[in-house]
């Protein structure tokens, strides 16, 4: 699958919306990481990727790609990173919000 993010120079908010939720349908961790982030506050992707029963290396690719697409921020704050040094913290935005309330409902209609 090809994981070069996609450019929405010329895209309706229609077609944007629709390229967010195939990514996060192709890439369940990032959904699982968004959903998290978006409950249990600020973290590490290995402070994350441990909550999620993860490698760290499954998760690092996707906190790129989400902190490209605009839906997480990187921290000036670090926590210890696990593997000897320090890691910025990533929170939710705005934008990762809006992603979550839209994925909601069809989320909550493919568990009834």
């Amino acid at each position: 699958m090809n994981t070069t993010p996609v450019s929405h120079a010329h895209a309706t908010p229609a077609s944007h919306e629709a390229a967010d939720q195939a990514y996060l349908r192709s890439y369940p961790n990032a959904l699982r990481s968004l959903e998290l982030l978006s409950t249990a506050g600020p973290m590490t992707s290995n402070r994350c990727a441990q909550c999620l029963g993860l490698d760290d290396q499954a998760i690092r690719p996707r906190f790129t790609q989400m902190k490209d697409r605009g839906w997480i921020l990187a921290l000036k704050l670090t926590a210890p990173s696990g593997h000897g040094g320090r890691a910025h913290l990533h929170e939710i935005t705005d934008a990762g919000r809006a992603i979550l309330q839209l994925l909601r409902p069809q989320r909550t209609e493919s568990v009834a």
